[in-house]
């Protein structure tokens, strides 16, 4: 568990220390040629469309009050058989900074189980969380994020299969966007991820990723 922990932190670090270097890179540049600060097209909502199994919205308007809602289901792979069914409503704050930098500390709920009919005495777990989401605008086309979530919670019903109270995990996956289209309302989306669940009586590893096609209005 605590290897987990210490990873999302030097994720966490590692993306900070990015970011500033970036920054300094921006101004460097800046005072050198007096160019303008880069400057991207910005919206203020992004909504999944055409993708089944993988669906949301987010309120995404920078420097505003974030609001976010979102269900998939996803194989994994390193269960076989698995599949993973995870549901969450979010709210947070979107800080924008540099021109390019998303931040967004979030509070939400949420629930998550393995579907498949192998694992069909394993309950839902039901959890809070809180966490970051981080994306950062490399270019007009291409963006590179970061998102932790903390989880903690406890199971829904009873059968064979004992989480045990509570259940701690954590989320971490990497967001990788590409945006297209006249003045970039269309963007793909896939996202590598690692969910972690642990309780009294089991824990469980779960590797997958998660991929939508959305639209920003």
């Amino acid at each position: 568990m605590k290897r987990h922990y210490l990873t999302a932190l030097l994720l966490i670090l590692s993306m900070t220390v990015l970011g500033q270097a970036d920054q300094g890179a921006s101004e460097a540049e800046k005072s050198a040629n007096g160019a303008k600060e880069p400057h991207f097209i910005q919206y203020n909502n992004r909504m999944i469309v055409f993708s089944p199994f993988h669906w949301g919205y987010e309120r995404i308007k920078p420097d505003a009050f974030y609001v976010g809602v979102e269900g998939y289901l996803a194989p994994i792979f390193t269960n076989e058989g698995a599949v993973l069914l995870d549901t969450q409503l979010r709210m947070g704050y979107n800080f924008f900074f540099n021109g390019r930098d998303h931040l967004t500390p979030i509070a939400g709920v949420g629930f998550v189980r393995d579907v498949f009919e192998k694992h069909h005495d394993q309950p839902g777990v039901v959890y809070g969380t809180v966490g970051l989401l981080y994306n950062h605008e490399v270019n007009t086309i291409f963006n590179l994020g970061l998102d932790v979530e903390f989880l903690m919670g406890g199971t829904v019903g009873k059968n064979r299969f004992e989480w045990g109270s509570p259940v701690v995990g954590i989320d971490v996956s990497f967001p990788i966007t590409l945006r297209f289209g006249h003045r970039r309302h269309w963007d793909y989306r896939i996202e590598p991820f690692n969910l972690y669940l642990h309780g009294p009586h089991n824990s469980e590893d779960y590797w997958g990723f998660r991929n939508s096609l959305a639209y920003r209005f």
